[in-house]
């Protein structure tokens, strides 16, 4: 256990609120944490309203968590947040020292977002301390960020209103964590945009044919040998993480191509243990 989280307030939604402010204010790097099922849990109807058992976790989320989709404002909200920082960033990097001379240009401000596979048009331009913000030609939102590049936690006023997100640098954005979900925010100057959609779309590893560690680990068992015909269900090998042994079986049957571990090999998540023909 890393910590509790205790509140009041004058009343139940007040004290929810101040809940899901304080997770959205928390970022915890290393270890694993369950920050974003607790957030999804104050968020959920069944809790604001105190109509939930001992059951509420299995009946609402079965037996594993999957993090809600965020609505459309909130989404919103998180690509100005974004946007403006990508802003900030950028111009940060116009003003390192020690640049051959050139042309010195203005900080970008004119903006392609991508968010849930949807682009917007976005319009960030910083005057006096504070963003103003419009996406998709709409009005203009002032938006006072709290946040500077190498910070994990982003904070910003957006007309008048908090909003706080656990912030990962992606190449061309961020990772924003609130609310429960992790939201990929690409944010693009114009003309990279217009060039990104000549690039072909990248088709995802076929990993069907391969068994992947689902975490880190160190093998304490290896059950099979290359060439070996395996059937669904049967062990395939044993994997120790967290003084746990966590047996990986075969989901159909087939035949064991390539072993590239050995028993007490230390493994990462997601690196290949073996292949199938």
């Amino acid at each position: 256990m890393i910590a509790k989280l205790c509140v009041h307030a004058p009343d139940r939604p007040a004290a929810i609120a101040r809940l899901a402010e304080a997770l959205d204010n928390f970022v915890i790097q290393g270890p694993g944490h369950n920050l974003s099922f607790l957030n999804a849990v104050v968020s959920h109807p069944r809790f604001a309203k105190g109509s939930f058992t001992t059951g509420f976790i299995a009946e609402e989320y079965g037996e594993k968590f999957t993090a809600p989709a965020l609505d459309e404002a909130t989404e919103l909200r998180l690509v100005a947040l974004a946007s403006a920082m990508r802003a900030r960033q950028l111009a940060r990097a116009q003003q390192i020292s020690g640049r051959l001379p050139g042309v010195n240009l203005a900080p970008p401000t004119s903006f392609v977002a991508y968010v849930s596979r949807t682009a917007r048009t976005v319009e960030a331009v910083e005057r006096d301390g504070a963003f103003a913000v419009s996406i998709d030609g709409g009005p203009a939102h002032e938006l006072v960020l709290h946040w500077r590049p190498g910070l994990p936690l982003a904070r910003a006023s957006i007309d008048g209103e908090m909003i706080a997100a656990g912030c990962r640098r992606l190449p061309e954005g961020f990772a924003l964590t609130h609310r429960g979900s992790v939201v990929q925010v690409l944010v693009r100057r114009r003309r990279a945009h217009e060039l990104a959609l000549l690039m072909p779309e990248k088709v995802p590893a076929d990993t069907s044919k391969m068994l992947l560690s689902p975490m880190p680990g160190m093998i304490v068992m290896v059950d099979v040998v290359e060439g070996d015909l395996v059937k669904a269900g049967q062990t395939l090998c044993v994997l120790e993480a967290m003084k746990m042994e966590n047996v990986l079986k075969a989901e159909r049957d087939g035949i064991i191509a390539t072993v590239s571990i050995a028993e007490r090999d230390t493994v990462s998540a997601d690196q290949v243990l073996m292949t199938f023909e």
